[in-house]
């Protein structure tokens, strides 16, 4: 049985110190290992935690590319890419994202190539370019519609609301909000409830 214990940085959060700690038992091979790496690393890209989530998730790309899986390393260069985009490099999260892009490509992974486009159209709302980001995120929508993805639906559907609000197209956003609030209601997605009523609660007060 190989015993995986990690504890990485504490931070201050408000009034709580707030610890990233996971654990995995009765791991036994490396690609187990990988996977936990990889979901501490999206967590800390998820808390704001961009400066441990780096090594960690070389790790476990290190561990991947030596186990030959091509499918393992293509998440974690999807993680990566998360990370630059929330580092500000752009130029690096859009090199990762089209490293990503290709390795699930190779495998014919449908849903993970649906997934990168969220993941461009991120790159390009960040950017400034909301009318590019739109497109992407509508054309994430219809293919992980095609693939029966609702998570992946609704996370596009959200983004796409953003872009088409910065846009100015009000209604178009609040329609697309209330779409994805349906649905994330649907599945049991409390995050994105909550930020679905946001957004319709901002294009309620533009209108």
């Amino acid at each position: 049985m190989v015993v995986l214990d990690l504890e990485l940085g504490t931070r201050e959060a408000g009034s709580e110190m707030v610890t990233h700690r996971v654990a995995a038992r009765e791991v036994g091979e490396e690609l187990g290992i990988a996977a936990v790496l990889q979901n501490l690393g999206s967590l800390l890209v998820q808390d704001g935690d961009l400066e441990p989530a780096g090594p960690v998730l070389e790790e476990a790309l290190t561990r991947v590319r030596n186990c030959g899986s091509v499918y393992g390393e293509a998440n974690i260069q999807g993680t990566r890419a998360q990370l630059a985009l929330a580092a500000g490099d752009f130029a690096q999260a859009d090199q990762l994202a089209t490293a990503t892009r290709a390795l699930f490509q190779e495998l014919g992974d449908e849903r993970g190539m649906h997934e990168t486009t969220t993941v461009f159209a991120d790159i390009a709302f960040a950017r400034g370019d909301d009318r590019a980001a739109c497109e992407l995120y509508a054309s994430s929508v219809r293919g992980h519609r095609d693939v029966d993805d609702p998570w992946g639906v609704t996370e596009a559907l959200r983004g796409q609301a953003c872009a088409a609000f910065q846009l100015g197209h009000v209604a178009e956003a609040r329609s697309l909000a209330r779409e994805a609030r349906v649905l994330s209601a649907g599945i049991g997605d409390g995050d994105g409830t909550r930020v679905a009523d946001e957004i319709i609660a901002a294009a309620s007060d533009t209108a």
